[in-house]
């Protein structure tokens, strides 16, 4: 074929299937399939990675899990993103709340659910900042 002997194409057309593959092959369970315990996450009894969702009235929720750990949750309502946490260690990390227009709202460091350090609150042109 004439078209994959252009420089890099090739590469960029095995990249294309490649990662079409890898999303194919990811796992995807609701939520309360799944054992959350010690910070660990087993699917029957084994290490879980893949993908979880958790429908919360029209908010839906989707996890991505590494080796039996949590890495990023994100909430959505009606497609547009809420909220997003990225995991650095069991219940720790950083979450960013946005406005139903996409827009960032809030951001700042978490532990055990809760707020810590400096969080940021933009609102019209303003940053204001609170710690916790």
């Amino acid at each position: 074929m004439i078209f994959l002997r252009a420089e890099g194409l090739q590469s960029t057309i095995i990249e294309l299937v490649f990662i079409f593959f890898f999303i194919s092959c990811t796992h995807k369970l609701m939520k309360n399939e799944l054992v959350f315990e010690d910070c660990k996450i087993t699917y029957k009894r084994e290490l879980y990675t893949g993908h979880y969702e958790h429908i919360k009235g029209n908010n839906r929720v989707i996890g991505l899990v590494r080796n039996g750990e949590l890495i990023l949750e994100e909430e959505f309502y009606q497609k547009r993103l809420l909220m997003k946490k990225k995991f650095t260690d069991c219940n720790k990390g950083y979450q960013k709340f946005f406005n139903q227009d996409g827009t960032l709202l809030r951001e700042g460091k978490f532990e055990n659910s809760e707020k810590t350090g400096l969080w940021k609150t933009y609102i019209d042109d303003r940053i204001y900042s609170e710690e916790y």
